[in-house]
């Protein structure tokens, strides 16, 4: 390839590059010291097009660059071109047949290129084209029929149709929707955050700051992401943005914050206050789906003060209705926020306590000594279905889920408890399988490491 064939290849892609400006202008205006041919003149643009062999599109785009030269006189000669080639391009475009594949066409050029040639056209000094506004318009006419709205380049559509403001997120991310969904569902919790204690002070100043947050309607998924936040910052959250009254006049969220009172300033979250309204903004809202949507990534019960916050945030919004706790039996995609459910449901029962809910029980007339039935704790071993989702948890990942209900289990009933349930629920869903190794040897084996290990002394 000689040098000019692989300059004309680098122009073909030149022009639509970002750069293209600074590039050609930088190269024509610091020649190197043996180029005697790129000095300034009424000819260089027609010697230019007939060496690099460019086409109608490019003959414009090159004397549009150079108009940002350094060199008065270089500017001076790129308008002189550009009012002699571009209504001829123009005119190539609008008399073509639609589809046609004239030379002038725009079908198979860079949007960027359009970009920049209709910048020029829309924002360009007046009468520097050469072109009337018939001509322009005409112009601008055949290309909205090239490119309708509802499939028009994004960086066009302004330009094209500037009385529509609106543009689609997805038009310009393909995978907006569920980006945005996401964002949204996790936006109003870390803003939450970010404000602090001060969000739920009171009903007044948490619902102000929720409709100028521009919230319309709270989902069951942004609840539950609120309340999983909560739970992970009921306490040692540092001053969040300072508040004053959304309701005074000309006021908005944000404040100097002169007006704190230190002494009326909250130091956890008030679940209560942000429940009702919720509910205010939300009637319909439901908060089984609420309960359903823990299951997301970054949920984690700490200790038992997060795991009423969440318990006591999803009741106080079910009001009469019965805590559905079949959603926390049920198989979760994150397994930890689901262990971490249950180990501190386990740990606090007079938090939560599984007993309180039907489900189905172990027969226990089949041990030795039945244990006594007024006992809660005792009464939480009886559930099947908590044994199935400590069988599910363990088998599934989180051996932590089997250590727990090893500690635990001896603590509150006893090994014969689990062991009765892990025995009838294991049989029932895998007959063919042996007890899980964690459970089963902690219980008969209560060292750790023994436990661990599955190994028989």
């Amino acid at each position: 390839m000689t040098p000019t064939q692989f300059l004309i290849q680098e122009c073909v892609s030149l022009i639509s590059k970002p750069n293209v400006i600074a590039t050609l202008c930088y190269a024509v205006d610091n020649p190197l010291h043996y180029q005697k041919s790129l000095k300034p003149s009424a000819h260089l643009f027609t010697q230019l097009s007939k060496v690099l062999k460019l086409s109608k599109v490019q003959e414009v785009i090159f004397g549009l660059a150079l108009l940002n030269s350094s060199n008065a006189d270089l500017r001076g000669f790129a308008a002189q071109f550009i009012k002699q080639k571009l209504p001829d391009l123009l005119r190539s475009y609008v008399d073509a047949d639609l589809g046609g594949n004239q030379e002038g066409g725009f079908q198979d050029i860079a949007i960027e290129v359009l970009h920049l040639l209709l910048s020029h056209l829309l924002f360009g000094q007046k009468g520097a084209s050469g072109l009337g506004q018939e001509q322009i318009d005409a112009f601008l006419k055949t290309l909205c029929r090239d490119f309708p709205q509802e499939r028009c380049p994004v960086v066009l559509a302004p330009l094209l149709y500037p009385e529509k403001r609106d543009i689609l997120m997805d038009r310009i991310l393909p995978d907006s929707g569920e980006l945005a969904k996401t964002m949204m569902e996790s936006s109003l919790a870390e803003f939450m955050q970010e404000v602090g204690y001060g969000f739920c002070a009171s009903l007044d100043e948490c619902r102000n700051i929720i409709v100028q947050y521009g919230v319309r309607e709270v989902t069951a998924s942004q609840v539950a992401r609120v309340l999983g936040m909560m739970a992970r910052t009921h306490s040692g959250l540092t001053d969040g943005i300072p508040l004053q009254s959304i309701s005074a006049p000309g006021s908005g969220i944000w404040s100097d914050g002169k007006d704190k009172n230190e002494g009326s300033q909250a130091h956890t979250w008030n679940v209560e206050v942000l429940i009702d309204v919720v509910k205010e903004v939300n009637p319909n809202l439901n908060f089984k789906e609420v309960t359903y949507e823990l299951d997301h990534a970054g949920f984690i019960i700490r200790d038992s003060k997060g795991l009423h916050i969440v318990v006591y945030g999803i009741q106080r919004g079910l009001g009469m209705e019965t805590f559905p706790v079949d959603l926390i039996y049920r198989p979760w995609k994150h397994a930890e926020g689901q262990l971490s459910f249950i180990q501190h449901s386990l740990m606090s029962p007079e938090v939560f306590s599984f007993a309180d809910y039907p489900c189905h029980t172990v027969a226990i007339d089949i041990l030795k000594a039945p244990p006594e039935d007024d006992n809660r704790e005792i009464a939480t071993w009886k559930g099947l279905d908590l044994v199935e989702s400590l069988l599910r948890l363990s088998a599934g990942g989180p051996v932590r889920a089997g250590e727990a209900a090893v500690q635990l289990s001896h603590q509150a009933a006893g090994p014969d408890m689990l062991v009765a349930g892990t025995f009838i629920q294991a049989c029932v869903t895998s007959p063919e399988e042996a007890l899980p190794i964690t459970i089963s040897m902690g219980v008969w084996h209560p060292d750790k490491d023994q436990a661990k290990s599955g190994q028989l002394p």
